[in-house]
């Protein structure tokens, strides 16, 4: 008794007897370890490929910030403000050391008192005025011939506005900060 081959996916033996399918055991070769094993460590090659353009991206990223940084506060690092006491008199000194000329330069005294010049010529230029003793008291220079820096704010040659600290930090002025020409900076924070 033959059956049909489309109904049943069972073979048959001979004599009609079904067969049993025999269980083949075989151990994986040492061709397919090292298959796994390469593909494994290409994996992680891969990865490791990834992450590490990820974080040299990155380290190339800030080293650029900082040195676009450097390079806008370059003229500003160059400009800087102090005021000495000499036989009772206090001067206070602005000095442009850059190569370039600064702008509206405001120097912040008592009281809110503001002096204003509108323009420094570059290389090794000053301006001064001389303060009386209540002010240079104020500043708080007493009887010493050291010079002690000022609070200024001026525009650099790319249109920036800066304002220089007694504490000597150098700060940039945001649009709400600014000023137009002619007009006080903003009140000291």
């Amino acid at each position: 008794m033959l059956r049909d081959a489309r109904l049943t996916h069972q073979q048959f033996g001979a004599y009609g007897a079904p067969m049993t399918p025999i269980p083949v055991v075989t151990s994986p070769l040492v061709t397919d370890w090292i298959l796994a094993w390469t593909t494994l460590l290409g994996a992680v090659g891969t990865v490791s490929a990834f992450f590490t353009a990820f974080v040299l991206m990155r380290r190339e990223a800030r080293r650029d910030l900082v040195h676009r940084q450097n390079e806008r506060r370059s003229q500003a690092r160059l400009v800087y403000g102090f005021i000495t006491l000499d036989s009772g008199v206090g001067r206070i000194t602005i000095v442009n050391d850059s190569d370039q000329p600064i702008y509206r330069v405001w120097v912040i005294r008592q009281r809110d008192l503001r002096d204003f010049y509108h323009l420094m010529i570059p290389g090794k230029k000053h301006i001064s005025m001389d303060v009386d003793r209540a002010e240079t008291e104020w500043f708080g220079v007493v009887a010493s011939s050291y010079a002690h820096p000022v609070t200024f704010e001026f525009t650099d040659a790319n249109s920036v506005s800066w304002r220089r600290t007694r504490e000597g930090q150098l700060l940039e002025l945001t649009t709400e900060g600014a000023y137009a020409p002619g007009e006080p900076p903003a009140p000291l924070r």
